[in-house]
Formats: C-alpha cells, sequence, structure tokens
C-alpha cells in the first residue's frame, strides 16, 4: 500500500542513488587510473626516518589532513618521484586533485594536503597560516616512505600555497647546521609556485617554476628595462621574469613561456625526459588567478614541470600533458 501510494518518489529516490553510485564509481576510477592509483585519506599521520646525510639526525614527517595517491608499481625495488601539492587562502586540499590526478597516472607518488586552519586542519593556538610547517613536514612524510625516490621530491602550491612553496624551497636549502631543528635538510630538488610571484631562493641544484594566470588579480607587477610599471600580461618582457630565469636584463625582454633556463640560457629538454641540471621555467596560462585550479592548461604545466625537472617514472610510459582525465 504504502510503495504504491508513493511510488514516484521511491522510484525518483532509487534512480537519484543510482546516480550517485555510478558517478562514484567512475569518479574512483578516474581518480585512480583506473583503479592502479592507491588513494588514501590520510589524518593525524607521522612517520621518523633518518636523513642522509647524517644517520645521527631524524626526519620527522607529518600529515594532519591528506590524500596520498601511490602508484601500485610504486615499491622499495622500484622508487619513484613524489610531489606534494597545497592550495590557496580559504580552499582546500581538494582544489588540487586536477594535478594529483595527472601526475598519479603518470607514475608520481602524490600528496595533497590542508594548511593550517584551512579544510580539516584546525587552527592550533595563534600561530599563521602562512607558514612552512605543514608542506615542509608533508615533505618529509614523504622522504620517510620506502617507495619515494628522495632524491626526486617536488612540492607546489596555489596562491597562499604558493607562498609557502617558496618559504619551504628557501627554509630547504642545504644548512647542516640546521638540521637537527628540522630545517635545511636539501630535499626538495623542485618546485612549483603556482599563482605566487615573490621567489626567495633555492638550492643551487633545485629546479623551480613559476605558473601564473595571464591576467592575474594579485600578483606579477614588476617593471620594463626602463623604469616604467606593468601589469601581469606583461611579466614575461619584465624584469621580474627576466631576474628569475637569470637572463640580462636588456633594452627588451621575452623570456619564452615554458622555456627551461639554465645559468640564463635557453636549453632544450626532450618532452618526458629529465634535464641536465637544474632550471627555471615561467608558464602563463591564459586565464585569471583562480582558474589555475580548474583549467587544463595549468594543468598541462603542472606536468611538463615536473616530468622536466624528474623525467618520466621508471615503469611509466611519457603521457603528453594535454592528454588529461581529471575534468
Amino acid at each position: 500500500m504504502y510503495f504504491k501510494e508513493n511510488k514516484k518518489t521511491l522510484l525518483t529516490l532509487i534512480i537519484l542513488l543510482g546516480v550517485i553510485l555510478v558517478s562514484s564509481f567512475f569518479a574512483s576510477l578516474i581518480q585512480s587510473r583506473g583503479f592502479s592509483v592507491k588513494v588514501t585519506d590520510l589524518r593525524d599521520v607521522e612517520n621518523v626516518g633518518v636523513w642522509e646525510e647524517d644517520s645521527e639526525i631524524e626526519v620527522k614527517g607529518k600529515v594532519v589532513s591528506g590524500i596520498l595517491f601511490v602508484p601500485k608499481k610504486a615499491s622499495k625495488d622500484n622508487k619513484l618521484p613524489a610531489v606534494v601539492l597545497t592550495h590557496g587562502y580559504l580552499n582546500y586540499r581538494e582544489l588540487q586533485l586536477q594535478n594529483a590526478t595527472e601526475l598519479a597516472r603518470r607514475g608520481f607518488v602524490v600528496l595533497t594536503v590542508d594548511r593550517e586552519a584551512h579544510g580539516n586542519f584546525g587552527n592550533t593556538g595563534n600561530s599563521s597560516s602562512l607558514t612552512t610547517r605543514g608542506l615542509y613536514d608533508a615533505a618529509k612524510y614523504l622522504y620517510n616512505l620506502e617507495y619515494v625516490d628522495r632524491s626526486r621530491i617536488g612540492i607546489s602550491g596555489h596562491s597562499m600555497g604558493g607562498f609557502d612553496t617558496a618559504s619551504t624551497l628557501r627554509e630547504d636549502i642545504l644548512k647542516p647546521e640546521d638540521a637537527p631543528a628540522g630545517r635545511g635538510l636539501g630535499i626538495v630538488s623542485a618546485g612549483l609556485i603556482q599563482a605566487w610571484s615573490s621567489y626567495m631562493g633555492a638550492g643551487p641544484d633545485v629546479s623551480v617554476g613559476i605558473l601564473k594566470a595571464r591576467d592575474d588579480e594579485f600578483f606579477f607587477q614588476s617593471t620594463l628595462p626602463d623604469g616604467t610599471l606593468t601589469i601581469a600580461r606583461q611579466y614575461m618582457q619584465s624584469v621580474g621574469a627576466a631576474n628569475f630565469v637569470g637572463i640580462e636584463v636588456a633594452d627588451s625582454i621575452n623570456v619564452v613561456n615554458g622555456g627551461k633556463y639554465h645559468n640564463g640560457e635557453l636549453i632544450d629538454v626532450e618532452f618526458g625526459k629529465k634535464a641536465p641540471a637544474g632550471f627555471r621555467a615561467i608558464y602563463e596560462a591564459d586565464e585569471i588567478h583562480p582558474q589555475n585550479h580548474f583549467s587544463t592548461e595549468s594543468a598541462g604545466y603542472v606536468v611538463d614541470f615536473f616530468y622536466t625537472a624528474f623525467g618520466t617514472p621508471e615503469g611509466f610510459k611519457t603521457i603528453k600533458a594535454s592528454n588529461q582525465t581529471w575534468w
């Protein structure tokens, strides 16, 4: 009797539940590259390892809230490169899923984390969200995993996360005297700063890139060689861009979009191959600041940068940057 009276409502409910289940299945299928990538929700996990430079010094990793992507081919005998991703101000870890999905399906171990006071990471005391603690701790966590190649650990964050990326690159510059305090370990070998224009330095062999929106609303103001102020869409012709990639400031500047520069010289690197040395690169996507999170162009640049920094992971085929499934 009840079913007859509510037949239409119940059938609608069943159909909607079916849509949810089917959608969830296919979303999981895409996110895990046909279930060839293990996806794990991490909450309040820690690990401890030994620093390769000095076995007396411990490396303490910690993830308060993160999503870990591990290709099933990763093992102690087949160590893979790894990347930590993080988000911008008032955002959360899932906003880096486009990059996590694309890197993981290409053979990278990926960890996308919440920043303090964001997502599932509560605020501890009066500390600022603009700290390196969560991002650097996450890189240390990857460093301690037996299936991660310690010589190929990268970091990348958007906006506020870009600031954290730049800060972590600076804090990680090898300084053995600071290592007992958990700084200066030299464990990060590549960093891509998304939507943040201030570069603070990195180790001499560390590859560093900038990913910017052509019409970023907040950052990338600079000057032309004659001192004229520039806006974001003029950044590739600016003194700021020239200084970052290390080229001479002449009467006119034209930094190549996605070009790899080593010691101020443009070098040719085959797609999917590792650069012969640390490099600088600036990627400019035809979009605005928040679109870096929802863009096939930006996702392709993230892939290009980490392919160039680390090469195609062992046991995986090179997949062109435009071949994307996250969307």
